[in-house]
């Protein structure tokens, strides 16, 4: 648990947020604390060579891509990233492509975590100046339930204890970190155990595909996803626990060709395995995400099974609504974002832990020895080629697109509060809004919907993409069409609908702006 500041130390060094963690979630909130001129201190139990080089989750969400574009920090990434927008389920002997770029106009970018993080570590150390202390030994976090809260360690070259003061410490440590000991016995925090495990193997071998494939057998799950031109990730289903050992090159590789064959397809170019290790398929959710001063973000406060490629993907989002919420406290004393930080992380939080359990039973419901389960899950691969609605809505979670609803025949019934909070992206459906007072001054936005129409392209918005930037000023109706924004100097909105309505209560903002909405 937290315990006091230790009494004997001298005055501690203070930062405004201390950051325990130097992977994606906490690497990016640095980088968007120093950005806005916040000073903070990312402290990191492993050395700078070893986070660089931690192999680690490659798939990252287009959503995701276009935030990290929007702070500057993407650049490598799009320079080097693969682009995936189609997949291939193989079973019953059988493959079938999933086009699922062509049904949401998105992509998945592949670039290994370890390029981020070294992406993410050099803006912030190297550039930004940000302080970051690697190696360090028995971290410990005290009075958190204070205002002002302090993080003691060891120092890994002298042997000596540092204390160091702040307001604010974000936990991204990941699920075997220090952050979570400390939660009090109130905090709820639920499991999943899915049963069975992963043998995850890297491969000294090209890609066997162009795309990523998941092979549906009665032996098992397998799966095969590129890393770079010389390297591929692989799966495969095994029983939880198991021994990596157990798993010769020859087993391994006889495995892969069988579970992931299929007619009319070439073998798999096999290679040297130069990592085995088993994951045992679990997930946790800790609710709420906060303790006092502490705030959790990735792997500390959620895990996912790498099932749905969702785990880095959401560190990130957690790591944007925290950082941006700091800044918007310490820089104008707007606590709106840290009072809603959790509840915002949680609801896409559970809609990836939704999804991942659905698509584990795609992959593993034929393996399991059930007949019951088999049919179902090969129902569902047959629903999802033949019903378009099935392929749109599993394209949609896949990427995670959000779509507003544009049916808000409804939006004249009242509220009774309005809803506050704050997410950044385009419009993707045609919106109006009415704006009545800009959010320095905080008042109701109204919003509403009309028919789409073809926007006018004549310049380029922030964050790439063309089309014509909508203006919002006070007292002002803006009609919206898909592919507009907002620019960022306009401190505009565009409503995508309140949960009162039935969606899921997020704003859609070009920007970083905050604000107010309620329906009358």
């Amino acid at each position: 648990m937290t315990s006091a500041s230790p009494s004997n130390s001298g005055a501690p060094q203070r930062f405004p947020v201390l950051v325990v963690g130097a992977g994606p979630a906490g690497l990016t909130i640095g980088n968007i604390l120093r950005a806005a001129g916040v000073d903070c201190l990312v402290l990191e139990v492993e050395t700078r060579e070893f986070i660089e080089q931690r192999p680690r989750a490659g798939v990252i969400e287009e959503w995701a891509v276009r935030a990290l574009q929007r702070r500057g920090l993407a650049d490598n990434l799009l320079e080097r990233a693969q682009l995936h927008t189609e997949c291939e389920f193989r079973f019953a002997g059988d493959r079938f492509r999933f086009a699922y770029g062509e049904l949401t106009g998105q992509h998945h970018f592949v670039y290994p975590q370890p390029l981020l993080v070294t992406d993410l570590v050099r803006e912030y150390a190297d550039v930004q100046a940000g302080e970051i202390r690697f190696g360090v030994q028995d971290v410990q976090l005290h009075d958190l339930e204070t205002p002002r809260p302090s993080v003691s360690y060891t120092d890994a070259g002298t042997g000596e204890r540092q204390l160091v003061g702040c307001e604010f410490v974000a936990g991204c440590d990941g699920a075997r970190g220090v952050t979570r000991t400390v939660l009090p016995e109130t905090t709820n925090i639920a499991r999943h155990d899915y049963g069975i495990g992963w043998l995850a193997l890297l491969a000294e071998a090209p890609p066997s595909s162009d795309c990523v494939l998941f092979g549906i057998h009665p032996s098992g799950f397998a799966g095969h996803m590129a890393r770079s031109p010389e390297v591929t990730r692989y799966y495969l289903e095994c029983p939880p626990g198991d021994d990596p050992e157990n798993w010769s090159h020859d087993r391994v590789w006889a495995e892969l060709q069988q579970r992931l064959g299929a007619n009319g397809t070439p073998p798999l170019t096999e290679g040297r395995l130069i990592e085995k290790r088993v994951l045992d398929m679990h997930n946790y959710v800790v609710e709420p995400m906060t303790f006092g001063r502490l705030f959790l973000a990735g792997d500390s406060a959620h895990l996912t099974a790498p099932i749905a490629a969702k785990g880095m993907n959401l560190a990130l989002h957690d790591a944007f609504l925290l950082g941006d919420a700091l800044v918007a406290y310490l820089d104008k004393g707007d606590g709106s974002g840290l009072d809603g930080y959790s509840e915002a992380c949680l609801r896409r939080v559970w809609d990836y832990q939704e999804f991942s359990q659905w698509l584990s039973e795609v992959y593993h419901g034929t393996s399991s020895g059930d007949e019951y389960r088999a049919g179902t899950t090969f129902a569902r691969l047959r629903r999802l080629f033949t019903s378009p609605a099935a392929a749109a809505a599993f394209a949609e979670q896949y990427l995670s697109v959000r779509r507003p609803r544009t049916d808000l025949s409804v939006v004249h019934r009242p509220v009774a509060e309005p809803v506050v909070g704050h997410v950044q992206g385009l419009v993707d459906e045609a919106a109006q809004v009415s704006v009545t007072q800009c959010v320095d001054h905080p008042a109701p936005l109204l919003a509403r919907v009309h028919q789409p129409r073809q926007p006018e392209p004549c310049q380029v918005l922030a964050d790439g993409r063309p089309g014509r930037p909508a203006r919002l000023r006070e007292g002002r109706d803006v009609g919206l069409s898909p592919g507009q924004g907002v620019e960022e100097s306009e401190a505009g909105a565009i409503a995508e609908q309140s949960e009162d309505l039935g969606g899921q209560g997020e704003l859609l903002l070009a920007g970083s702006a905050r604000v107010r909405i309620v329906c009358s």
